[in-house]
């Protein structure tokens, strides 16, 4: 793949999708098959990467509000993560949040969101979404400024 298709607006919806809907099979893989809760936090994770699901989707002719809302919505994921990765941390505390089952998205309990509930390779999966989500806001920063520069 040349610099020039790997930065391209077609490699971009292509990748964000792709990104999008893994870690959507990996959430819900989680949750229904490992019996792993979804916390508050994790919950509005997945309708953030539902929505690049549908940014992907209706803005495929569009190259400028594709660009738009995929750096919005990941950023909006990037704090998300942040916040969460920091209540994981104890870097701050939120009392009551996550906690009450009747604040979830689904009919699942919650868990609570300072608590790590799943870990990959040692770290914990909210770590992964944070780092996922940093790379994914650099790369389309990058196609972004490729894309204008044309």
């Amino acid at each position: 793949m040349t610099r020039n298709t790997l930065f391209s607006v077609e490699t971009s919806k292509l990748l964000l999708f792709t990104l999008s809907s893994i870690s959507l099979l990996f959430a819900f893989n989680a949750q229904y098959f490992l019996n792993i809760s979804a916390c508050l936090l994790c919950q509005y994770q997945r309708f953030i990467y539902w929505l690049l699901l549908v940014s992907c989707t209706f803005f495929f002719k569009k190259d400028k509000l594709f660009f738009y809302s995929g750096f919005v919505l990941t950023f909006l994921g990037l704090i998300l993560s942040f916040f969460h990765f920091g209540l994981e941390q104890q870097w701050w505390r939120l009392p009551g949040l996550c906690i009450a089952s009747s604040m979830t998205l689904s009919d699942l309990p919650s868990n609570d969101c300072s608590n790590v509930s799943w870990t990959f390779l040692g770290i914990s999966m909210v770590f992964w979404i944070l780092v996922v989500q940093l790379l994914t806001l650099l790369y389309l920063s990058i196609s972004w400024v490729k894309h204008m520069g044309k």
